[in-house]
């Protein structure tokens, strides 16, 4: 015997049409196509508002962001760091926030993160407040001073240690 093939707006419309039908309470609905009542409910009244079409499956994704920075703030960020492009995100918010303060500017870190999209800050390595790329010698005392060591030529001490391993 051939399997029986379904899907789900078939399901659907089979559930709608036992519950118009009224031979079936919501909660032997439930348990027959094995779904909750709450998403029967909700079947019957989008069902209701919009018929058959209704039934079909919906975007979850959300309909907007609100914590984007809006496109007015980033068009002023722009023009402060076109004017001033030694400037990194702590120093163009202190200014604006100067210049501006009846506006709510974001906090540099969402600064840094928003304009990187835009190619106005680059962030090396995760370090915050770099408003271009460092030279290798900074970069090395960064390496330095959180314990990385940067040479590749492994030290006596290191080899004795891996001897012993």
């Amino acid at each position: 015997m051939p399997w029986k093939e379904t899907d789900t707006m078939k399901e659907r419309h089979l559930l709608i049409s036992d519950y118009l039908r009224g031979e079936s309470t919501i909660t032997t609905l439930s348990l027959r196509y094995g779904v909750s009542r709450k998403t029967i409910y909700k079947w019957i009244e989008r069902y209701e508002e919009e018929g058959f079409e209704g039934l079909t499956d919906r975007s979850r994704a959300p309909q907007g962001i609100p914590h984007r920075t809006d496109a007015a703030h980033l068009d002023i960020l722009e023009d402060v760091k076109a004017h001033h492009p030694s400037w990194g995100p702590r120093k163009i918010v202190k200014y604006l926030e100067r210049t501006s303060p009846e506006l709510d500017w974001p906090v540099p870190s969402t600064v840094a993160t928003g304009s990187r999209n835009e190619g106005l800050f680059f962030l090396a390595s995760g370090v915050f407040g770099l408003s271009r790329i460092p030279s290798p010698s900074k970069v090395a005392r960064h390496r330095m001073r959180c314990g990385v060591r940067i040479s590749r030529v492994p030290s006596k001490r290191a080899m004795a240690v891996l001897a012993i391993r």
